[in-house]
């Protein structure tokens, strides 16, 4: 299922820059994924993202190894090519001839017929650090399953492109559980995808407290203050409409806007780094939001289109819009949860005669019941709800410690 031309472009892209990168995630350390591996009956929960610094792809690497047994692939949302923009049904890799189960359709956890003759799950997908971003979901999905039937699950971990240092957002609350936040964290989680699995077990957050025999391969080289640009590794395209490093930094508030009548760029080439609506005063909501710090906000005018497995129906399709466009000058300074709320409030305040919240589906995405309230209102909302405890809690799953502050004399 993954083409020659789509594997080429990943070698292009990885072989400039990866092969000289100082950061090598867990896919490049195969002296210890074979290790952990070895003599195992495998299945993969992998998508395009899982290539090492070669342009090589994990379901390869893994059906060639000669010490482990291949049996199953397992898709999350936007499939094993990272392509579709819709729900998925499951068929058979053309490469391998193995079959490959879809966990973005009817069942969203592996079954144990799914997973029958396999001990080892292996994941790797690469994560953008928000929590709605739904591989967590996935990830949290297998991690239960796994437990269920007593396998091992090795994590091959990859960098938290915005930076494992920088939290924001309220903790999900219990009962707003869903494939789009899964467990109690923030919006912007500031863990990798190893940190997290570390985390949702040793927390107990899986079904029923359950246990699994968790690996993490670990990134070699990353610190977690760097965010992307600092890596001197190529963006893969993580989903769709996630093409850059700066879509992944302004995504985790500018998704919020799902939860709204606004179209969040969905239709363009630039989703989640504008918005906007056919009755939007662009330049009167650019001085109602004031000075953003680490953002510049550009009034302009498109019109959303469909676009094939990236927006089929895009909100305002074929309207006119009028909004604003992000250019973030500044990514370390820049907090994108923060302005995602406080946008949502400033359009409720300018626009309340047009401007619609689905309160429950932002609640979802925003984590707390009573925020959706505030913002309604036209109110700031408390985004910090629980994050003091949520910074002490995660470091105990730390593989990255954070660089000791300097002392002086």
């Amino acid at each position: 299922m993954r083409s020659a031309s789509f594997l080429a472009a990943l070698v292009l892209l990885a072989s400039a820059a990866s092969l000289e990168a100082q950061v090598r995630p867990g896919i490049d350390r195969p002296e210890l994924w074979r290790a952990a591996l070895r003599g195992r009956r495998v299945g993969v929960v992998a998508n395009h993202t899982a290539v090492d610094a070669r342009g090589q792809h994990l379901i390869d690497l893994l059906a060639a190894e000669k010490s482990l047994e291949l049996r199953a692939i397992f898709g999350p949302e936007h499939g094993i090519r990272g392509d579709k923009d819709e729900e998925l049904a499951g068929g058979k890799d053309e490469r391998t001839g193995l079959p490959v189960h879809s966990l973005y359709g009817k069942l969203r956890k592996p079954t144990p017929e799914m997973l029958g003759g396999i001990d080892t799950l292996v994941f790797d997908i690469q994560d953008v650090g928000a929590r709605f971003y739904t591989y967590i979901s996935t990830l949290s999905n297998c991690l239960e399953a796994a437990a269920e039937l007593r396998l091992r699950v090795v994590v091959l971990d990859r960098p938290n492109p915005l930076g494992g240092a920088i939290v924001e957002g309220p903790l999900l609350e219990k009962e707003l559980r869903s494939f789009v936040g899964c467990q109690p964290i923030p919006v912007r989680h500031g863990m990798s995808i190893g940190e997290l699995a570390r985390m949702f077990l040793g927390e107990s957050w899986i079904k029923d407290g359950a246990r699994v025999e968790l690996v993490v391969i670990p990134v070699e080289g990353w610190q977690r203050e760097q965010m992307w640009p600092a890596l001197r590794l190529p963006f893969v395209r993580t989903s769709p409409n996630m093409p850059s490093f700066e879509t992944a930094l302004a995504y985790p508030g500018l998704c919020l806007l799902e939860g709204t009548n606004l179209n969040e760029g969905r239709g363009t080439d630039h989703a989640f780094l504008r918005f906007g609506a056919p009755w939007i005063d662009a330049e009167a909501l650019r001085l109602e939001l004031g000075p953003v710090p680490g953002l510049v906000l550009t009034p302009i005018e498109y019109t959303p289109v469909a676009i094939v497995d990236r927006a089929a129906k895009p909100r305002f399709q074929d309207q006119k819009c009028r909004g604003l466009e992000l250019r973030i000058t500044e990514p370390e300074i820049f907090r994108p949860v923060h302005f995602g709320a406080r946008l949502i409030a400033a359009v409720q305040r300018r626009h309340p005669e047009h401007f619609k919240i689905d309160a429950e589906r932002l609640a979802k995405l925003l984590g707390t019941q009573g925020g959706v309230v505030h913002l309604q209102r036209g109110e700031p909302c408390d985004l910090s709800s629980g994050l003091e405890l949520y910074e002490q809690m995660r470091t105990r799953y730390f593989l990255y410690p954070p660089r000791p502050e300097p002392t002086s004399r």
